[in-house]
């Protein structure tokens, strides 16, 4: 449930009982429904069931131009693009909504529509400005979306032998994204091979069936 703070009122469902803990970004949509001139700053919260769900601060709703982003796990704002993704029906696609000028922010534009080669686990916004890049977690490797639209965006593989195993975990601080893999936690620098920074992350912690161990209870992502 999402709650207004000062007054303690229930604004609504952001995914129910079993969504999972939410991720979210704030940004100003050119197109809201419920704003006279459609002009309005917003959150937008992924929460891994139904949605992606917006609060313009008088209403939660979900865009009917989002339908095929439901289940989204991950969202992150980069150059006024919201990116999405972690669908569980598939797990390979990032969509990208409209800008507010050349396509509606409450749409999803099929320029904006990327397939990578693993599945996604993870999405993080790498710097600042027009130089600001996409950076997309996944279950081995990393890719890296530069550009401000579909006239100058590069898609680049960053090979690893590990990935991203909890999308919550991508955090940019200082030009370097921290993220924790299956073998340990590592930094991005955006550009160059993920660099190794701890020891080995115990298997019994990433609750991994693919590595020998005692597995805890409950999602790790």
């Amino acid at each position: 449930e999402l709650y207004d703070l000062d007054t303690g009122d229930d604004l609504g469902s952001v995914g129910g009982s079993d969504a999972h803990p939410w991720t979210f970004v704030r940004v100003t949509d050119p197109n809201d429904p419920n704003t006279a001139d459609g002009n309005t700053d917003v959150i937008i919260f992924c929460t891994g069931k139904g949605g992606p769900y917006v609060w313009d601060g008088t209403s939660l709703y979900t865009p009917t131009g989002w339908a095929d982003a439901v289940d989204a796990s991950w969202c992150s704002l980069v150059n006024g693009t919201v990116w999405f993704g972690g669908f569980p029906t598939q797990p390979q696609t990032v969509l990208g909504t409209g800008d507010g000028i050349t396509a509606s922010m409450e749409s999803l534009p099929g320029y904006n529509v990327f397939v990578m080669s693993q599945p996604v686990t993870g999405l993080c916004a790498y710097g600042t400005g027009a130089s600001a890049a996409l950076v997309i977690g996944m279950n081995r490797g990393l890719s890296v979306l530069y550009g401000t639209g579909p006239d100058n965006y590069v898609l680049q593989d960053v090979p690893s032998d590990d990935g991203v195993l909890a999308g919550r975990t991508m955090v940019y601080n200082n030009g370097v994204i921290f993220f924790l893999g299956r073998q340990a936690v590592y930094a991005f620098n955006g550009q160059s091979p993920p660099i190794r920074i701890s020891d080995k992350v115990e298997p019994w912690i990433l609750n991994d069936g693919y590595v020998g161990g005692y597995p805890m209870d409950g999602d790790r992502s």
